[in-house]
């Protein structure tokens, strides 16, 4: 063999064993990752993460903190919002910096906030007894785990047919029924919006069907990808035409595919389901053939509520973590504890309740106080709390609420 021969030779060996290196770190840091709790430290600079806003301090999605101080909160449209405009329960969508882990939980700073909501409409039937709505003809249905809003003080009881509602929540491809994570009154007078599955698509008549309803669009407000199975989002006129089709004023992105090596979170419903290995949440493309699931991978089946946590690759998302929830939110086995931390905004004493990040906190006399007591409940004071919804599903009931 001659000398550069040999050299070359060489530098391929050292380089395949570098590339075994790296593969083997790598593999290690996945292994790590799955074996850790809620969030991911991942290797890449973006992070994407989709779900309901589970609390605040900074805001809570996914089990991970972001900080959205100073960042560019929108809705659907691309339209700016109010950081106070952010609900419990609300669908977002946060666009962050890398997610970090660390023994205080998973924490990321925010770059974007997007407000997402599942339908804006009219209620056509209610059936407290059930726990579900009709609304914009799609099928809604209630939780333990919904959170009403304040306007809505006997929760699902405040409900009226005719009325014009807002639902945030996740939607079951596979039956159309859309599962309510937060539930608020809207205006007749705003326009309304629906997220589903399109069926009977005419291309040459411009119209296509959600569920019952039927809807038509033009050249300039047809929906990116549209097709029937596609899941597409919609803003439409608040009236239908002389014919009862609902006329398309725009579409915004309904299945979001975030960019490659981007860490990505997101919770929603098995829309479509190959395996425990190959299936989609959302729309959105999983590999699952190396992660950790939980309880099992027999728990992942079409239409079940997931979490799922991996990093962007071709298109796909590479899961290390799938988490099966049940429908309050929490995994299988009970629903997740909210935690709301900010300074106190209003006290109402008589009725033993108070707000912070708007969000109203009920007292009672089995919470627990940590470095104060409930005398010391003032506007102005910085208080974290953990708690659950309470009866009615409107306000935060605290078990502990710690003095800062």
């Amino acid at each position: 063999m001659t000398s550069s021969a040999h050299k070359l030779l060489c530098s391929l060996t050292l380089n395949m064993r570098t590339r075994c290196l790296w593969l083997m770190v790598a593999g290690l840091s996945a292994w790590v990752s799955a074996c850790g709790g809620g969030g991911m430290e991942g290797t890449g600079s973006f992070g994407y993460t989709a779900g309901p806003v589970a609390g605040f301090g900074s805001i809570i999605v996914n089990d991970v903190r972001f900080d959205e101080s100073g960042v560019r909160i929108e809705n659907e449209d691309g339209s700016a919002l109010a950081r106070d405009a952010l609900r419990l329960g609300m669908g977002v969508e946060v666009d962050s910096g890398a997610i970090t882990v660390s023994t205080g939980g998973s924490n990321a700073v925010a770059s974007r906030v997007r407000r997402v909501t599942a339908l804006v409409g009219i209620v056509a039937a209610r059936d407290a007894a059930a726990g579900t709505l009709t609304v914009f003809g799609q099928p809604v249905r209630t939780t333990a785990g919904t959170v009403f809003d304040d306007a809505l003080p006997s929760g699902l009881g405040s409900v009226l047919v005719g009325s014009v509602v807002i639902v945030d929540g996740l939607l079951d491809a596979g039956t159309g029924v859309t599962t309510a994570t937060r539930l608020a009154p809207g205006s007749a007078s705003q326009d309304f919006r629906i997220r589903g599955v399109v069926s009977g698509l005419d291309t040459a008549a411009l119209k296509f069907s959600i569920g019952t309803q039927t809807f038509r669009y033009t050249s300039a407000s047809a929906p990116d990808g549209l097709a029937n199975g596609a899941i597409v989002r919609l803003r439409v006129q608040p009236e239908p035409d002389s014919r009862g089709y609902w006329n398309v004023l725009s579409s915004s992105e309904a299945v979001r595919v975030p960019d490659d090596d981007t860490e990505t979170e997101v919770e929603g419903r098995v829309s479509a389901f190959t395996s425990s290995s190959r299936f989609e949440v959302d729309g959105l493309p999983v590999d699952a053939g190396a992660a950790r699931f939980e309880p099992s991978a027999a728990a992942v089946v079409a239409g079940a509520r997931v979490e799922v946590e991996g990093t962007m690759q071709s298109g796909v998302l590479v899961a290390t973590r799938v988490e099966v929830e049940d429908d309050d939110g929490g995994s299988s086995g009970g629903g997740d504890e909210i935690e709301v931390s900010g300074a106190i905004t209003s006290v109402d004493s008589t009725n033993r309740r108070f707000v912070v990040r708007n969000t109203t906190i009920e007292v009672d006399d089995a919470t627990r106080f940590d470095d104060g007591s409930e005398a010391d409940i003032a506007v102005g004071r910085e208080v974290e709390v953990r708690g659950a919804l309470n009866a009615d599903q409107t306000a935060v009931l605290a078990e502990r609420i710690k003095f800062e």
